[in-house]
């Protein structure tokens, strides 16, 4: 779908409230996107290489994300809903996962929400 596609479509929508005049207007193409968030997630059970390793990504990124060290019983490809959830939530575009196990140990995915 184009950008001309695209604003066609949003034309068509005639918002009745101002809560829906902003929404429209926040999907609407932009001349400059915003920056990718990310949100950096410590599984249930994760070894001390896994925290220091979210910890560096963390620091590599620093402005732009936010670490949840407490422990998260969210898998995110188990059920992915909960992770959409949370990073819709707090605004974030991008999520790490970090957990270990004995079947897979040193754990990290990548994803985007």
């Amino acid at each position: 779908m184009g950008a001309d596609a695209l604003t066609q479509v949003l034309s068509k929508r005639k918002p009745k409230t101002r809560r829906g005049k902003k929404i429209l207007k926040d999907r609407e193409p932009k001349v400059t996107e915003d920056a990718k968030t990310a949100m950096i997630i410590r599984g249930t059970k994760t070894s001390n290489d896994m925290s220091i390793l979210l910890r560096e990504l963390h620091l590599i990124r620093s402005p732009l994300a936010m670490i949840y060290m407490r422990k998260h019983e969210e898998h995110p490809f188990e059920e992915s809903h909960k992770v959409e959830k949370m990073c819709t939530k707090f605004d974030h575009s991008l999520f790490v996962f970090g957990s270990s196990s004995k079947k897979r140990p040193r754990a990290h995915r990548f994803g985007r929400a």
